[in-house]
């Protein structure tokens, strides 16, 4: 039973003089078995890990890859001079010896790449399993909550009928209550368990168009690339209409949830009273099973005998609690949308940056080590070699930077952008309560004045 029944059950038994003494007793708070839901948490937690591993591996194989790629860049440049060399007795290897060395770095970054494979594998897995445990797990947190509710609604309804049978000397029958905290709980499930498809449909699609730019970028000739490059515009599409249709699903979500929690409350304080009064003996002036205010004046004209004033279903020109908030949240979709662009850009410039760091870090090991060569022999083809790698070096160091520099734009932009959403949210929030309270009050005021006006009788206001 919803805790809401007791004020208007108060209400109800005051009106007969017999029951006048008689206490209603609030029920105690809900205490569900934390057990279903440490399991729900739990397999949560074990789906966002595992993607999070996933993710971090896709990033380290596309770096050390393009370690590797780099490195062997270095190493084609170093054999294709072999032989040329002459130190004064004859062709040095040195070249060749540098484009070995040269190899050895970027067969270990491609051992490194390779190595990332099974972990994104075993990360999908695991993360396949967690969110079947995830929607296995949400029923019984469902029904533990359920059950936790009812209990509690059945506690303090078992206080107030021992409070009325002792303050009227009838005994009361118990009851049967009638709660419907079951249809709150599920009347979201559908729309929420569609949320979460988009949230991953989004996430697959924004990964898949990423790597069609990439594929993109390394293609040679314009056709690969124009190829990759609509493949990549598909999976964007998909992921702008997956957002889009999250966005529009919030609103459903919310609407679900308050139809089906003015039922649940509706129905119970209904089944409840009906049982009362047919146990009691005593009328109950009581409009609650009414869904209309049509309705609830019609019952309180039966049980009274007095015609009410029936201007009270005129339907309200105020629209002020429908389009208080519109502009507000306006802002918030638009602080949303430059909040997601500036994580995706965010998220790109990271992997680049990282591809290039890792690309540095192996050509610089292999300049290093040409210039070692180069100071114990004297051999200025090693002088030469290590300035092929250093070249690599400077360019992935300036490559680094400019992504680091868009990177950290995109976070303060985030940040912004974020600190903007928590700010509107409260405030939407209060500017619909207000909003509310004065349609209400409005509405109020020009029924109690039509039926004062019907009826003779000047309505306190």
């Amino acid at each position: 039973m919803n805790k809401r029944l007791y004020p208007v059950l108060a209400a109800a038994l005051a009106a007969s003089p017999l029951l006048a003494s008689a206490q209603t007793y609030p029920a105690p708070a809900p205490t569900p078995d934390p057990t279903a839901q440490q399991s729900l948490s739990a397999s949560a937690n074990q789906n966002s890990t595992s993607a999070y591993n996933g993710g971090m591996s896709y990033y380290n194989q596309q770096a050390y890859q393009a370690a590797a790629n780099t490195a062997q860049d270095i190493s084609s440049q170093d054999a294709s001079n072999a032989g040329s060399g002459y130190d004064g007795i004859g062709y040095s290897d040195a070249w060749q010896q540098a484009a070995d060395q040269a190899q050895s770095v970027a067969t270990g970054n491609q051992t490194q790449a390779d190595a990332q494979i099974p972990v994104q594998q075993q990360s999908a897995t695991s993360q396949g399993a967690s969110y079947n445990a995830e929607v296995s797990a949400a029923p019984a947190v469902a029904q533990s909550n359920s059950d936790a509710a009812q209990s509690a609604a059945s506690s303090g309804a078992a206080q107030s009928t021992t409070s009325i049978a002792q303050s009227t000397g009838v005994p009361q029958g118990q009851p049967t209550v009638t709660n419907h905290t079951g249809e709150y709980l599920i009347a979201g499930a559908a729309t929420q368990a569609a949320m979460n498809g988009l949230s991953v449909t989004g996430f697959t699609a924004n990964k898949t168009a990423y790597q069609d730019a990439q594929n993109a970028a390394s293609c040679g000739n314009p056709w690969c690339a124009a190829g990759w490059m609509a493949a990549n515009a598909v999976e964007q599409n998909i992921a702008n209409g997956a957002y889009a249709a999250n966005v529009a699903a919030a609103p459903v979500l919310g609407t679900a949830l308050n139809v089906a929690a003015a039922a649940s409350a509706l129905n119970s304080a209904k089944g409840t009273l009906q049982q009362i009064q047919s146990m009691t003996g005593v009328t109950q002036g009581q409009t609650a099973g009414s869904t209309n205010t049509q309705q609830a004046l019609a019952q309180t004209t039966t049980q009274t005998g007095v015609q009410q004033g029936q201007s009270a279903t005129a339907v309200s020109a105020d629209t002020s609690y429908t389009s208080a908030a519109d502009a507000q949240q306006n802002a918030l979709g638009a602080a949303a949308q430059q909040n997601q662009n500036a994580a995706v850009t965010a998220a790109q410039a990271g992997l680049a940056g990282l591809s290039a760091e890792y690309s540095r870090n192996a050509a610089n090991q292999i300049a290093s080590y040409d210039n070692a060569q180069a100071q114990s022999t004297g051999d200025p083809t090693w002088t030469q070699a290590a300035g092929i790698a250093q070249n690599e070096v400077d360019q992935q160091q300036g490559i680094y930077d400019y992504q680091q520099n868009i990177q950290n734009q995109a976070i303060a932009t985030g940040n912004t952008t974020a600190a903007q959403e928590n700010a509107l949210s409260p405030s939407i929030g209060g500017t619909l309560n207000t909003a509310a309270q004065n349609a209400a009050a409005n509405q109020s005021s020009t029924t109690l004045q039509n039926i004062g006006a019907q009826t003779g009788v000047p309505q306190g206001q």
